[in-house]
């Protein structure tokens, strides 16, 4: 009877360390994706700073200016320092972020359009103080042209069709973890049912499970850094300036470093609990030899 009750037991470890493994890395996972990663995210990686330098390129490129006109790389900058600053790049990447991560996370329905009107008027007042004045008055009045004729007075859109897959993955991820955490907790019941040798015997089996999920779950947390930077790295076109490059894979092991802190969380609880199991064997250990002699 022994025998088929280790047996039994012996399944159930294995059960409670794949499952308790599971629990911690969705616990990981959804600690993870929250609106104050983002802020996390974009302060360690210097997101706002560093898009403010990459800028200069993008508008010089990306405004068709009046035939004739040239803007150089200092009349941007000087345009972008009053115009849009390093900290209003990261106050709108954290707005919307936070929205993106509510949209994914199924707390809001949809994420709401970026409002650029007080941006472009900004960045036109800051051209017509250039020099000459006549100059700048023009290509903001090109600016404001292309503005309206882009569709883009109300607001730009966060295509969120791009972002369901990240949502549905959530959500499953979300139901995985509630329902592993019910596994683990019935791999726990019935090791305390069943297992030989009395509480001591139950509180050994317990620990060893503990321990395995543990282990495995550090390696997991050891691991997970290295997937957002691949994900974000392959999404980059070969094209893509060097600069962004750097960006990107920065911001990418930022977020993968919070994942693999997480979810490394996880695993300290499943050994702290078996460290308890350990333990309270050891306590009772002693009192039945206390008993015995």
């Amino acid at each position: 009877m022994n025998v088929l009750r280790a047996i039994v037991a012996s399944l159930a470890i294995v059960v409670l360390a794949l499952s308790a493994q599971a629990t911690s890395v969705g616990f990981g996972i959804e600690r993870t994706v929250r609106a104050d990663t983002v802020t996390t995210l974009l302060t360690r990686a210097q997101v706002g700073e560093r898009l403010s330098a990459l800028l200069p390129e993008l508008i010089t490129h990306g405004v068709n200016l009046p035939e004739g006109f040239s803007l150089s790389t200092e009349d941007v900058q000087q345009v972008l320092a009053s115009a849009l600053p390093p900290d209003e790049i990261r106050a709108i990447l954290a707005a919307t972020g936070s929205e993106v991560v509510g949209y994914i996370r199924g707390e809001r329905s949809d994420v709401s359009r970026i409002d650029i009107g007080p941006i472009v008027k900004r960045l036109e007042a800051a051209f017509q103080k250039l020099q000459p004045t006549s100059t700048g008055k023009q290509i903001a009045a090109a600016i404001e042209v292309q503005y309206r004729a882009s569709g883009l007075t109300k607001g730009v859109a966060v295509p969120t069709e791009q972002l369901a897959g990240a949502k549905t993955a959530f959500a499953r991820v979300a139901r995985s973890t509630g329902a592993a955490f019910g596994l683990a907790l019935a791999a726990l019941a019935l090791i305390f049912a069943i297992a030989p040798h009395g509480l001591r015997g139950r509180l050994k089996y317990a620990a060893t499970g503990l321990f395995i999920a543990g282990g495995l779950t550090l390696v997991v947390a050891f691991l997970a850094p290295a997937a957002p930077n691949a994900f974000a790295l392959g999404a980059l076109t070969s094209e893509a300036p060097a600069a962004m490059k750097d960006l990107v894979r920065d911001a990418a092991l930022t977020l993968g470093s919070t994942l693999g802190s997480n979810v490394a969380l996880g695993a300290l609880l499943c050994l702290l609990l078996a460290v308890v199991c350990v333990v309270t064997n050891s306590i009772l250990k002693r009192k039945l030899n206390i008993q015995n002699s």
